[in-house]
């Protein structure tokens, strides 16, 4: 099984809105939930190429096709997106911290 690529955008240095603007102008197309991917054998683990799918789950997780490098992507080198697997994301999810609460 080939995964996805998943990158979460830091919202402390950037927004989901920006962040997907900035994917657009690179020929991206961003799908909302599976039903809305484009391709014959498009899943949510495969998100068809040149598709984003946003995560239903996790908040500003944003799924690439399996393969996808982004490491050059100047929103990785600036922080703005994280490439982070969604297990990773999902334990802060399932926390669910209130704003400005302190997690020890």
């Amino acid at each position: 099984i080939r995964l996805p690529r998943y990158a979460r955008v830091n919202t402390l240095r950037s927004n989901i809105t920006t962040v997907l603007n900035h994917f657009r102008e690179q020929g991206w197309s961003v799908a909302d939930c599976p039903d809305d991917l484009p391709g014959e054998g498009a899943n949510r683990l495969c998100p068809g190429k040149n598709t984003i799918l946003q995560d239903q789950m996790v908040p500003h997780l944003l799924a690439f096709p399996p393969g996808t490098s982004l490491h050059s992507d100047p929103l990785v080198a600036s922080g703005a997106v994280i490439l982070q697997d969604r297990s990773s994301c999902l334990s802060s999810q399932a926390l669910c911290p209130i704003p400005a609460g302190a997690i020890v």
